[in-house]
């Protein structure tokens, strides 16, 4: 019996190497998938991504997903996410539409229950009315970690290079 899969993002690993032609549906499940019609698709960048290797998308990557999904509700559309990366562990590298990237994690974000839906969901809207906002106007890197105060957004100084 096949099963057709529809992708909702592509997945690529590291590097000039890295495969552009791989995506992952709704359910994390990997598959090879022409590129020209994947190339609107937000990117999950994934360091356990080898060509072929992975069948299903998991740990920080499966958070990625679950982020990309949320943030496609039309309520977030000022953030027009364009990649995710997954290199780091206790947090998402994400670049936005402006080009500006920003660090997001929410409670327990590698496992899916209510609660981690919940947390992202708030972390998602304190992120969008900040971007939203023009606040820190020319913000290149923002904080969404709650490591600092809970519940807050925190911008890097505009003055200072990356």
């Amino acid at each position: 019996e096949a099963i057709e899969r529809i992708p909702i993002v592509r997945v690529m690993g590291y590097g000039p190497k890295a495969s552009k032609n791989y995506a992952a549906d709704r359910e994390g499940y990997i598959f090879w998938y022409p590129q020209r019609e994947t190339a609107l698709l937000p990117i999950i960048r994934d360091a356990k991504m080898k060509s072929g290797g992975q069948k299903r998308i998991s740990g920080m990557a499966l958070a990625a997903l679950n982020l990309l999904e949320e943030a496609s509700s039309p309520e977030y559309d000022v953030l027009k996410i364009q990649e995710v990366d997954t290199l780091k562990r206790d947090y998402l590298l994400v670049t936005l539409g402006d080009s500006s990237r920003a660090k997001i994690a929410w409670e327990d974000m590698g496992r899916p229950s209510r609660e981690s839906h919940a947390s992202l969901t708030n972390q998602l809207s304190r992120l969008t009315q900040v971007v939203k906002s023009n606040v820190a106007a020319g913000t290149r890197l923002w904080n969404a970690t709650d490591w600092g105060t809970p519940g807050r957004i925190y911008a890097d100084d505009p003055t200072k290079a990356e």
